[in-house]
């Protein structure tokens, strides 16, 4: 990821938001979207979202036709190729982040309880060196 983030509401086991980014305009943005939509998965770049699937059934499955979740998920993977810069993606990212939650697989987790090694079966102390809120240092 070289410009923005994700957010989404499919975050096995406890499916809280998870978010991934690299500024926090573009975290927050991600995260008030699908706080807006009542779960989803929403990309965002330079604090706007640029792709977005809500998922109103408890924030894990789209009530739309398929036809239009389908159009949903190309424009997620569209939108994670700009902030991605890449041209093609090897994996699925949004189904990588939502196992990135599951605390039972190795290896190293995020959980509600802080970030977790499988291996060593403990937690890791995280430390932001420069913390950041709203934009002021």
């Amino acid at each position: 990821m070289k410009n923005g983030a994700v957010a989404t509401t499919v975050a096995h086991d406890d499916h809280n938001i998870v978010a991934v980014g690299t500024d926090d305009a573009s975290i927050f943005a991600a995260i008030t979207r699908i706080t807006e939509t009542n779960g989803g998965i929403a990309v965002a770049q330079d604090g706007t979202v640029i792709g977005e699937m809500p998922l109103a059934i408890a924030g894990l499955m789209s009530d739309k036709p398929y036809q239009e979740a389908s159009a949903d998920l190309d424009g997620l993977f569209k939108a994670y190729k700009v902030i991605t810069g890449q041209k093609t993606v090897a994996f699925d990212p949004f189904i990588t982040l939502s196992f990135l939650t599951l605390p039972v697989i190795p290896t190293i987790k995020m959980t509600d309880q802080g970030l977790y090694d499988f291996e060593k079966g403990d937690f890791i102390d995280v430390a932001c060196q420069t913390p950041v809120l709203n934009g002021v240092k």
